[in-house]
Formats: structure tokens, sequence, C-alpha cells
């Protein structure tokens, strides 16, 4: 079972894709620069709420909350 920062970044790094944005887009968009990104999405740094607020938005979502339920609800799916 992956950790709880695995999950998200996997997610993360999931709808970005399916998103048709970019990780540098992303970057930018928390003021980032990409290896400080790079650091979060590879689990070498943790997240922050404000973070996960700000990515949650760039992706359409609401909130860390909802990007939590899009992230266990992946993680359901796999294991079924």
């Amino acid at each position: 079972m992956p950790s709880t920062q695995e999950l998200v970044s996997k997610t993360i790094k999931a709808q970005i894709a399916f998103s048709g944005k970019t990780q540098l887009a992303l970057a930018a968009a928390l003021g980032l620069r990409r290896e400080a990104l790079y650091y979060r999405l590879s689990g070498k740094k943790s997240w922050n709420v404000t973070e996960l607020d700000a990515v949650a938005k760039f992706l359409g979502l609401s909130d860390a909350t909802h990007l939590m339920q899009v992230a266990t609800k992946s993680s359901q799916n796999l294991s079924e």
C-alpha cells in the first residue's frame, strides 16, 4: 500500500497528464522552480496544505480535500 505522500503525488501526476497541462505550468502556478516541484512529486519533500489547495485549483478541483478524495478513489480502484 503506497503512503499518502506517494498516493497524492501519483494522483497529481495523473491529473496533470489527464488535463493536458504540464508540470512546468504547475510549477509556475505554485511559484516553484521545476526542481522544487520534482522533489514534491518524487516524495523527497512533502506537500503542505496551501500547496495542495493551489494544485487542486490548478487542476480544476475545489480544494485539497477534493484532491484527496480523488486520490483515495484512485487508490480504491487500483486495489479492486
